[in-house]
């Protein structure tokens, strides 16, 4: 008797438990249902059937057998566990009809007693069963049981005849109400639970109950299972099968949303996210039409968003709508991958649409997919009157006023029209609110009094960036990227300069430069301008104040030379200064050479001397007296060569 309570205690123990696990999985046991028409990756159904064969002809010998397989599923999908339950009305304690397992003898339980024997269990790894003696719970627990595989066992199976109350100690009345030979129609009732995992799918579990008469029930299943009359066995078979649709795991979308400085359409260091972008998820229909899955989101502070397991994704094809986020430019959308491959594409005629991401299986998480944006960029310089023509707008070289220039877009990532401005007061341009891109600056008209000078290619973020060539007034190959400020695209321009001089006679004892040869201006004269290889560019005649001036001139090397006036000895050349400094050689009479003049310069004082021609005269007479003096009286000798 003590032996009978301590299995009735065991018994009632493991049967709460059983009672409070069924429960539990009682909100996720899969059952025949409806699913939404979105979830178009579920796998095939699973069939699991369990048949019961009562062995023994009136008497308690043997085991009874059972036969376990399923069918179906997904790939990979394995039984995990299968719970055999007698307990036909769920309520606590030995009921009548109830059925239980005698697995020791002596124990509870009629005649002989039978434990758990596995007779065969083809490719499953493992099998362990969890039963005790007078239990009416079978656990088995299995490694690498999949469709296909088929399991055999014996047990032996008793049933209730007659209840008794709880507490009961009268062992021999209590045994005297159990039948050792459980029918097919006895163990009808009993029920199946079967659990099973499968990759990419949720745990699916199914329930049935053992019928009588089951080959209606397994028909169209292809269970591998004996039918009900096998062996002429009908009163002695029962059978359960469970039918169940196994659910796939949600599946998972996520990206960035970021600034893409360099246009490369790739979040590089110091790219940053983009906070509070909105997007929208669209999923591919059975019609091929992409709609809205009604489920949107926005992007933190690092511009990250994800579609995630909360809403319960299934397998399917979809679809990233980006909402433009204000003051940026689109620069591109970029496809991700899924479980490491690539999927998916950029709409044509809409880079904020990432379609055609085919996610096939479950608790599978497409990353990546990212929408890259870029804020305008700028670019502004001077136009400057360039002193030194080296190029740089240094301190104290003054701006042009006035100027029109241009930026022109040679390829950008968004329509960018031509942008025309002027130069104001400083000379200073600046043109904001461009499309990212490549762009061209031009200055269109020359600023008039002024040479081309030097024009130069400024920097973005402290890195030179463009090209020129010299002359030409055009700055190119400029790359503004998001946000970029391009500064310094300066023009430089040259400041003309002049050379003078005048043109005097010397005073009257021959010498240039005496205060009185100063004050004998020459009208009049030819003087030419010759530029470093000796062609002439101009030629002027000096005025009555003797002044010649040649002006406008562009920086270079220049050779002055005076043509002397007929009637008139060259006397002297007089070498001037630029800047204060003598410059220039003479190099032959009335030729001064290698006068260099820098922008804006002034070569001053570049003169030149001319004699008045004299005259020698005298007679040629017969001196009568020979006085030496030609008299009165005297006459003069013709035809004396001289």
């Amino acid at each position: 008797m003590k032996m009978l309570a301590g299995l009735r205690r065991r018994w009632h123990a493991r049967h709460h438990a059983d009672v409070r696990r069924e429960t539990e999985l009682g909100s996720r046991r899969c059952r025949f249902e409806l699913m939404e028409e979105r979830r178009v990756m579920n796998a095939d159904p699973l069939h699991i059937g369990v048949v019961y064969t009562e062995e023994d002809g009136g008497s308690d010998l043997h085991g009874d057998t059972f036969e376990v397989t399923f069918t179906g599923g997904a790939a990979d999908t394995e039984l995990t566990r299968l719970v055999l339950s007698g307990d036909k009305n769920g309520v606590p304690g030995y009921q009548l009809g109830d059925v239980f397992f005698d697995t020791v003898e002596g124990g509870l339980g009629a005649d002989h007693a039978f434990a758990f024997q596995i007779i065969s269990q083809g490719a499953i790894q493992s099998v362990t069963a969890t039963v005790a003696d007078g239990d009416m719970t079978l656990i088995l627990d299995f490694v690498g049981f999949r469709a296909g595989d088929k399991l055999v066992f014996q047990i032996d199976v008793d049933e209730i005849q007659e209840a008794w109350p709880p507490g009961s100690t009268d062992y021999d009345r209590i045994n005297e109400g159990i039948d050792p030979i459980t029918s097919g129609v006895e163990f009808q009732g009993s029920t199946i639970t079967a659990d099973f995992v499968a990759p990419h799918f949720q745990n699916a579990t199914g329930s049935a109950e053992f019928r009588n008469f089951y080959d209606a029930n397994f028909a169209g299943k292809n269970l591998n299972l004996p039918a009900d009359n096998d062996g002429g066995k009908r009163d002695r078979t029962a059978g359960g099968v469970a039918s169940l649709t196994q659910v796939p795991k949600p599946i998972t979308i996520e990206g960035t949303v970021f600034h893409d400085q360099n246009l490369d359409l790739a979040q590089d260091a110091g790219e940053n996210g983009i906070g509070n972008v909105s997007l929208a998820l669209f999923q591919k229909d059975a019609s091929g039409n992409f709609v809205s899955t009604g489920f949107t989101t926005v992007t933190d502070a690092q511009g990250h968003y994800r579609f995630g397991e909360n809403l319960n994704l299934m397998p399917g094809t979809y679809q990233v709508r980006e909402t433009q986020p204000s003051g940026y430019f689109s620069v591109g959308a970029i496809p991700g991958s899924v479980a490491g491959a690539s999927s998916g594409s950029v709409l044509s005629g809409n880079v904020d649409i990432l379609t055609e991401i085919s996610i096939p299986l479950g608790d599978t998480h497409a990353v990546k997919y990212d929408f890259a944006e870029a804020q305008p960029a700028s670019i502004s310089g001077y136009v400057y009157a360039d002193r030194n023509n080296n190029g740089l707008k240094e301190s104290g070289e003054v701006g042009i006023a006035g100027v029109t220039m241009q930026v022109i877009p040679l390829n950008t990532i968004a329509a960018q029209s031509t942008v025309t401005v002027t130069t104001d007061a400083n000379g200073f341009y600046e043109v904001t609110g461009l499309v990212p891109g490549t762009y061209r600056v031009v200055e269109v008209n020359q600023p008039a009094g002024y040479y081309d000078g030097l024009d130069t290619p400024g920097t973005v973020g402290g890195v030179p960036v463009g090209t020129v060539t010299n002359p030409g007034d055009s700055l190119e190959n400029i790359f503004l990227g998001g946000n970029a400020n391009g500064i310094n695209y300066n023009f430089g321009e040259l400041e003309p300069g002049s050379i003078s001089g005048r043109v005097h006679l010397t005073d009257r004892q021959g010498d240039c430069f005496s205060a009185e040869a100063l004050n004998r201006p020459l009208g009049g004269v030819t003087v030419l301008l010759r530029d470093g290889q000796g062609n002439i560019l101009k030629q002027t005649l000096t005025n009555t104040n003797g002044e010649y001036r040649f002006d406008n001139l562009a920086p270079g090397t220049y050779v002055i030379q005076e043509i002397t006036p007929e009637g008139y000895i060259d006397g002297g050349d007089h070498i001037g200064t630029v800047a204060g400094v003598k410059v220039g050689v003479i190099t032959e009479n009335d030729l001064i050479s290698s006068i260099t003049i820098a922008p804006g310069d002034q070569g001053v004082n570049y003169d030149f001397c001319e004699h008045e021609p004299s005259q020698l005269c005298g007679n040629v007479y017969h001196d009568e007296n020979n006085n030496g003096l030609f008299d009165a009286g005297e006459d003069g000798i013709a035809g004396v060569t001289v």
